[in-house]
């Protein structure tokens, strides 16, 4: 299984970083074209900037993000986190979903439920025709014998 976090997921570790090291994470430009834009400089000046970016702080948290996660697996434990249907592999790849409640239109509200499908090209996502399918995960590794 490939741990791939969130783009949101990032964000928020590269603040938590850029906060550990006395930087507004806002307040830091986004990467060195942009420094140098602001600053009217062009042509390849921005070489010798020597100003934490956002990008500095994202490219971080995300190789943190994968060693940490690297981590937990060699050990046997696998964090998952929900990340919408749009990002989910449309290849036939079985994935763990999350089907909304509805209780719009039908007699008797429909509860939420888990389960794992695949997408299919000519039907969608084939959990549930009457609720929508919000969200998904990759499936965990087998067990080992």
């Amino acid at each position: 299984m490939t741990y791939e976090p969130t783009k949101e997921y990032v964000e928020r570790a590269a603040r938590v970083l850029a906060e550990l090291d006395g930087i507004a994470f806002d307040a830091a430009p986004k990467n060195k074209q942009e420094w140098t834009r602001k600053r009217g400089m062009f042509g390849g000046r921005f070489r010798d900037v020597n100003e934490p970016m956002q990008s500095d702080f994202l490219e971080s948290a995300e190789a943190v993000l994968l060693a940490h996660h690297r981590a937990l697996a060699e050990r046997g434990v696998f964090v998952v986190e929900w990340k919408p249907i749009e990002t989910a592999p449309k290849d036939g790849t079985v994935v763990w979903v999350y089907v909304a409640a509805r209780s719009e239109g039908v007699q008797e509200e429909l509860p939420a439920f888990q389960t794992c499908c695949a997408y299919h090209p000519d039907a969608g996502w084939c959990a549930d025709e009457l609720r929508e399918v919000t969200h998904w995960m990759p499936l965990l590794p087998e067990p080992k014998p």
